[in-house]
Order: C-alpha cells, then structure tokens, then sequence
C-alpha cells in the first residue's frame, strides 16, 4: 500500500521486539525465526486494517507510515493487545514483548523510504520505550486530540540519541483485548455497520403517497 505518494505530512511507527537477541540465544535460530516471522505477520495485518503502509523491516523491527494519527495511534494499540493475546497461547518460553514509538511530521520522501528528524525521532522513541509500552511525541497526541477515545499520559521529556533538544513525550495506555472478541483486522472482526441513506429507508409510516383507496382496502381485510 502506498501512503501519501506525493510526500506530505505522515505519522511514523516504529516497532521493536526487547531482547530479540537473548530470545533468539535461548530459542535457536529456527524456533526464534518462526517466532519472530508469525509476529511480524500479526504486526503486517494490523497495518492493514488501520489504513497504513510498510515501509521497511529489519530483522524484528518494522515501519510503518499512516496519512492520519488517530489510525497509527489505534494500530500502535492493536497491535500489543494482538501480541499480548499471542503471548497468552504460548508457552513461556517464547514470550515476545514489543515496544512502540511514534512521531508525525513532513519526512523526506525517497522512492519507497522516507527519512529525516519525525523518522529519527519515532525510532529513538521506540528504543527508548520499554516492553509493551507505546511512546508518542507530544505532537502527535496533538493531532489526535480527542478522537479514537485513546488514554494519553504526559512523561517527563526524553533526551533521544542524535535530537539536540529534548521531546515532549506521552504514553499510550491500552488494555488487554476481552478474550471473547476477535482481534482487530482479522476475518472474524466484526465489520462496522453504517446507516442506510435517508432516502433508502423505507420504513416510514409515509412511505406510500397517494394510495388512500388501497390502504382502505387493506385495513378492511
């Protein structure tokens, strides 16, 4: 999926799993791959379903950019509740903890890559959060505002590697997905269900006009 094709304003999302390497030293590379390609496939499908687009990945980290904050902000959230409910199935053994960053901004476009301080930033946030915590700049709470209902908490501002000033930072809180209910972006998510047009109902009590003689009828029967 391509975002913003012509350049503009996007919001970043990096993603990180914590202690990929010491997973990987304990698991085996095999078992550490296939853990780590089923993660990246849950990752890939909530960017989907939020109307993202993949930039790149190496090796667990991934980035993702979004026309609209409140869609990479709701993904950043799906996105540990669909880790936590994996992490629910599995055994303890192969807990994987992921950690989030978020920053908006207007990135240099390049081909398929984009670069510049919201990619740096959005990055540094994800390295500096810890496991299953979501960090976004104060600009991009900003943006969201009060849409998508999302639970912002002001932290003390991080001084990130390579930014000459520190970063009003928030953090997202989510909660665990009720067991019951499909994870977002799968097959068995319910589908939003939006009104018919005016026009098209037709259930009102004057939808038949000029019909006296027949309802007459009809009432009589």
């Amino acid at each position: 999926m391509v975002v913003n094709a012509r350049g503009g304003i996007v919001t970043v999302l990096f993603t990180d799993i914590v202690g990929s390497t010491e997973l990987m030293q304990r698991l085996g590379d095999d078992r550490y791959d296939v853990l780590r390609r089923r993660h990246m496939e849950l990752l890939r499908k909530q960017i989907a379903a939020y109307r993202g687009g993949e930039v790149k990945s190496e090796g667990d980290a991934l980035m993702a950019v979004f026309v609209s904050a409140v869609d990479a902000t709701g993904c950043a959230v799906a996105m540990q509740q669909e880790v936590d409910r994996h992490r629910e199935q599995h055994d303890d053994s192969e807990q994987l903890l992921l950690r989030v960053g978020v920053d908006a901004g207007e990135p240099i476009r390049e081909g398929n890559d984009y670069h510049g301080t919201p990619v740096v930033i959005a990055s540094r946030l994800s390295n500096n959060a810890d496991g299953g915590q979501i960090l976004v700049s104060q600009l991009v709470q900003r943006l969201v505002g009060s849409r998508g209902g999302f639970d912002f908490h002001d932290l003390e501002p991080r001084t990130l590697k390579g930014i000459l000033e520190p970063v009003p930072v928030c953090e997202v809180g989510w909660e665990p997905a009720p067991e019951d209910e499909p994870a977002p972006g799968t097959a068995d998510a319910p589908t939003p269900q939006l009104p018919l047009p005016a026009t098209l109902v037709t259930h009102q009590p004057e939808t038949f006009v000029g019909r006296e003689a027949q309802l007459k009828e009809l009432q009589a029967r």
